[in-house]
This record gives structure tokens, sequence and C-alpha cells, in this order.
């Protein structure tokens, strides 16, 4: 995966989202995805059959997937879900997420956002999910332009 630039990035890729519906009520949300190199992720939750946890399972998946791929150079990110809300802009369905990205003694807190494509919910959760955390993922700073940066915030 690189950009425009010709440098990598270290992205996350969807590959697929299934929502597996029961009788009773509750539904099973696969989400997987592709990271760096080719690693494969995939992440399952379980939720209700509503709109409201759908999205919610949709962000967690996202998250439990996220997890499972061993990206930026072999660091361990442990990644929090914070908040999920969807809402209605103008004449579609926004769904934001909120991440807490956590690296060493480094905290970030994400946010994504997206229209919900075709209104479906679950999906605009998992894509919200990966617009917070692919920001983290593509930043790819060296030691010197890290602490350069640091030194600008001080």
């Amino acid at each position: 995966m690189t950009n425009s630039a010709g440098d990598q990035r270290a992205r996350a890729r969807l590959d697929s989202v299934e929502i597996k519906r029961a009788r009773d009520g509750t539904c099973r949300v696969e989400v997987k995805l592709t990271g760096p190199e080719g690693i494969q992720g995939e992440g399952t939750i379980r939720c209700h059959d509503t709109p409201p946890a759908l999205t919610r399972a949709g962000a967690q998946a996202t998250i439990r997937a996220l997890t499972s791929l061993n990206s930026l150079d072999d660091s361990r990110i442990r990644l929090s879900l914070t908040g999920v809300k969807s809402l209605r802009a103008f004449d579609a369905r926004v769904v934001i997420v909120a991440v807490r990205a956590r690296m060493n003694e480094r905290r970030d807190d994400l946010l994504g956002a997206v229209e919900a494509p075709s209104g479906d919910l679950c999906r605009g959760g998992v894509i919200a999910t990966l617009n917070a955390v692919n920001r983290l993922l593509s930043k790819e700073m060296s030691p010197a332009d890290q602490e350069e940066a640091a030194g600008r915030h001080r």
C-alpha cells in the first residue's frame, strides 16, 4: 500500500462486514481486515438486532480485528472504543466514533466519522472506526521527527 509520493503507509483495509441474524433477535457481526504486508485480522461481536447495537457492534468488531493485526513495526497499540453515535445530518445518517489508542507512554484520542453507506449503520461504525485508527497507523515519523514535533508542542 503506497500513497502518491510512493512511501509505505501502515493502514488497515476493510475486506468484509457480515451480519448473521438469529431468530431470538440477536446477531453476530464479523469484520475482516487486511493490514500492512497482507496480514489478516478478524473481529466478532454478538449484539441485539437494533440499529444502535449494530452500530456499536460494528465499531467494536473493528477494534477487535485491528487488535489482532500486528502493525506499525510490531509495536503494540492498545485500542479501546470510547463512544459511538449515529445522528441525522441534513438528509443522511452519520456515524461518529471515538477511540482511545495507547502505545508505550503515549495516548491519543481519535475521532472518525462517515456517512453511513446506504443507511447501513453497522458498516458506518466499521468505516468510521477505520477512519479514526488509520490516521494514527499512517503516521510514519522517524524518531527525530517525533522529537521535533514534541519540541514544538512544549
